[in-house]
């Protein structure tokens, strides 16, 4: 470097000036044109985010598509299962009906049996305390015989014992 000299006063003159800001211009326009073609990458960035925005959207409206018809689907088939609901419920309440009707039939049927039944033991059971009734005096008639027949034989037992 080349040595400057402090004591001597240094002037800009007008074309220096001129020169050293087309330079600086120059950089500038160069700095502007570099931003340009930034702004330009930019805005084809932007065309595709735009497009990919669209097609973003496009896939909203199917889902929003495919929700409608999950939610259609979902309403018949509650309507479906409330059909059926209903109708097993009605088929359970006619099965309970005819059954309690089946078990009330079988109800009287079984009071009537037991009534029979019992009828026919107490006449049975009648008959045979009648039965026993008369076989048990006879009994005790022989009872008492044979009782009347032994107290004879001891007294005699006893009359020939002592003789």
């Amino acid at each position: 470097m080349a040595k400057e000299n402090k004591s001597a006063p240094t002037y800009v003159t007008k074309e220096i000036l001129k020169k050293e800001t087309n330079k600086i211009n120059k950089k500038v326009d160069g700095i502007v044109d570099r931003l340009d073609l930034v702004d330009k990458r930019f805005d084809a960035v932007d065309k595709h985010l735009d497009a990919v925005d669209k097609r973003l959207d496009s896939v909203d409206q199917r889902f929003d598509s495919v929700d409608q018809r999950f939610d259609s689907v979902d309403r018949r088939i509650d309507a479906v299962e409330k059909r059926l609901d209903d109708k097993i419920d009605l088929a359970v309440q006619s099965m309970k009906d005819y059954t309690d009707s089946r078990f009330n039939q079988l109800d009287l049927k079984m009071d009537e049996i037991q009534r029979n039944i019992l009828n026919k033991i107490d006449i049975s059971v009648r008959g045979l305390v009648d039965l026993i009734e008369r076989s048990t005096g006879k009994t005790a008639e022989l009872d008492e015989s044979v009782k009347d027949h032994e107290r004879r034989i001891t007294k005699l037992e006893e009359k020939y014992s002592n003789s």
